[in-house]
């Protein structure tokens, strides 16, 4: 999203957080990954963007499933480690 604000559309975060109808807090920390995106900001902006919100929303969701795999990492060998020998 930041680059096609600011390398393709040329705009600042503050005028595309104006034209896309949200704060320019709220965009900013979307843009910073400091949040994850919200379905209505990932609508807004594929209407503004001519993009789509569920391309935007999934690559959201794949960066977050990601980032939890590691953390949890071997909290979910040993789940697995459980289903195993239940099966046993």
């Amino acid at each position: 999203m930041k680059g096609v604000l600011h390398e393709h559309l040329k705009l600042s975060t503050t005028e595309a957080a104006k034209r896309m109808g949200v704060t320019r807090q709220k965009l900013q920390r979307v843009l910073l990954k400091k949040v994850g995106l919200a379905s209505e900001v990932a609508l807004r902006f594929s209407a503004f963007a001519s993009s789509s919100a569920e391309m935007l929303l999934s690559m959201q969701i794949a960066q977050d499933l990601s980032q939890i795999r590691t953390k949890i990492a071997r909290e979910l060998l040993d789940i697995a480690q459980i289903r195993s020998q239940a099966d046993e």
